[in-house]
């Protein structure tokens, strides 16, 4: 082949073509790096705000995690003081208990004492039933006695009317006869 002069041979491009293109493409780039950097604006303000988000949310979950110590601590507060009361309250009725028990106790000294009462006054009835006894024995004997008392002096004196009545018959008789 034949070899051409450099300055002879064709431009392969237009040098206005080449820097036509050469423009649009600069051009293009700075769009492109204007957008880019536009875009990595706008993904350092979401990185931003993500990691704002990602602190706010790590703050809020902070003051959850501290409110729920709180209400923990309020719980076991509350369960502690429920615990104090009913204590409290459980001492109490042991006391209370113990003075039922006391009074029960009481009552049925009471109640043995009433027992012992109660077997003092029989006791004391058999010995007033015994007396009785023994006095209407004493009175059914006097009263036999003055019955049969009365019985004799009710013969004698009927035995008495009896002769006093023969002898006035009698002398009733002698004087109808006149034998007196």
């Amino acid at each position: 082949m034949s070899e051409q002069p450099e300055a002879t041979q064709a431009p392969l491009m237009d040098p206005k073509l080449l820097e036509a293109m050469v423009g649009n493409i600069v051009s293009t780039t700075r769009y492109f790096d204007v957008r880019f950097d536009h875009m990595a604006q706008k993904v350092d303000r979401v990185d931003r705000d993500v990691l704002n988000l990602k602190n706010e949310t790590i703050l809020r979950f902070e003051q959850v995690d501290k409110r729920f110590e709180q209400v923990e601590q309020h719980l076991a507060d509350f369960k502690e003081a429920v615990n104090v009361r009913f204590n409290h309250i459980h001492r109490e009725m042991d006391q209370r208990f113990e003075q039922v028990d006391r009074r029960f106790e009481q009552v049925d000294r009471r109640f043995e004492q009433m027992d012992r009462r109660f077997e003092q006054m029989d006791k004391r009835f058999e010995q007033l039933d015994s007396k009785l006894e023994r006095l209407l024995e004493r009175i059914d004997v006097r009263i036999d006695g003055g019955l049969r008392e009365n019985r004799s002096l009710t013969i004698r004196l009927f035995s008495f009317t009896l002769m006093f009545s023969v002898i006035s018959v009698t002398g009733l008789f002698a004087k109808m006869f006149h034998l007196f």
